[in-house]
């Protein structure tokens, strides 16, 4: 189950699971080794080293940019010359000004005109304005598209940095999750896609929810947070594991028996003697009993 866990997180991250592993585990006390016993911050290191490997995404966007222009140019110039071929029987493969010089001449059925008389003649500077006009036209489509496309890189990388700490908030409330790593992760994933609805302002004091262009409100009128919204959400998707008996009053857990309060001892000796106990256990009963006797115990 660790080796699948490594190798999902090694896939999802694009870092080698050996690697992964010293990120994730501490050494034996010779340093030869790798225990069972999760580094401390390791949720903090992920969720950073998710954030580097989305930053890695965000191209270059100025040769888009350079290329499309320089199609949209070449493409309007083809257009208008076609046109003009066409429209005055031209069978010469000219181009530029020495088309709409040819076409001038075919128009008037004068003898050949000096270049000076051709760029002021009526025609002359109907077709160079139409194509002008044309041009511009092109380029400020590019510079849209260009711009959409800005957006929508920044929105994305936003929103990463917002599923990151939804992720940190959705995990501290301990959600009943798979005893599953890669479903975990699967289940958290699909929970956090709620939050492609929303934008996003960064704020002094965290995200501010905006949806329709509009704050997300409660109804007091006033501004939800970002851990609210998640908290509102999640209680859509998720049960959550037992609390102790001062934490049950109002979530409607069985308070776990401990008499007014009173600590229960824990069969664990730390956190890190729990944490490896229940991801060793297979049965999700089990798990929220062991989340439950450690919660009680540590108050």
């Amino acid at each position: 189950m660790k080796e699948t866990f490594l190798a999902f997180l090694g896939k999802t991250l694009n870092i080698n699971p050996d690697r992964l592993a010293e990120i994730l585990f501490k050494k034996s006390d010779d340093g030869t080794t790798l225990t069972e016993e999760l580094n401390e911050g390791v949720l903090d290191t992920l969720v950073r080293l998710d954030v580097e490997r989305v930053a890695k995404l965000k191209p270059d966007t100025k040769p888009f940019f350079d290329n499309g222009y320089k199609k949209a140019q070449s493409e309007v110039s083809e257009k208008w010359e076609k046109a003009i071929r066409e429209k005055f029987g031209i069978a010469d493969e000219l181009t530029g000004d020495e088309l709409l010089t040819a076409a001038v001449e075919k128009s008037t059925k004068a003898p050949k005109l000096d270049d000076d008389k051709v760029k002021s003649h009526p025609l002359f500077v109907q077709l160079e304005r139409k194509a002008a006009d044309d041009l511009r036209a092109a380029k400020e489509e590019g510079e849209r598209a260009l711009n959409d496309y800005k957006t929508g890189v920044e929105r994305q990388t936003r929103l990463s940095s917002v599923q990151a700490d939804a992720r940190k908030i959705l995990l501290g409330r301990k959600p009943v999750l798979s005893s599953d790593p890669v479903k975990q992760e699967n289940q958290v994933n699909f929970f956090l896609q709620n939050l492609a609805g929303y934008d996003f302002e960064q704020m002094e004091n965290g995200w501010l929810p905006m949806h329709d262009g509009k704050r997300v409100e409660n109804a007091h009128g006033h501004p939800v947070t970002l851990e609210e919204l998640v908290k509102n959400l999640s209680d859509q998707y998720f049960d959550f594991q037992v609390q102790d008996a001062k934490g049950n009053a109002g979530n409607g857990n069985p308070p776990g028996g401990n008499g007014g309060g009173a600590r229960t001892a824990s069969p664990f000796k730390n956190k890190a003697e729990f944490e490896d106990a229940y991801w060793k256990e297979t049965d999700p009963a089990k798990r929220s009993e062991m989340a439950k006797q450690f919660s009680e115990a540590s108050g």
